[in-house]
């Protein structure tokens, strides 16, 4: 039986709220991963704006 991916719950707890992204998380995201790239790659400032989108 195929899976349909169109369907995207929302998953809630007692301390967490799980849901799909939309478009004005990404900004969010792309700080987040540039953060944690440049820190497992010993720089500590992060990296420039834009500069996560190429990872």
């Amino acid at each position: 039986m195929p899976v349909d991916f169109s369907v995207k719950p929302t998953l809630t707890g007692e301390r967490v709220l799980l849901r799909p992204f939309v478009v004005d998380d990404v900004a969010a995201f792309q700080a987040a991963l540039a953060s944690e790239w440049a820190a497992h790659r010993g720089h500590p400032q992060g990296l420039p704006r834009g500069a996560a989108d190429r990872i």
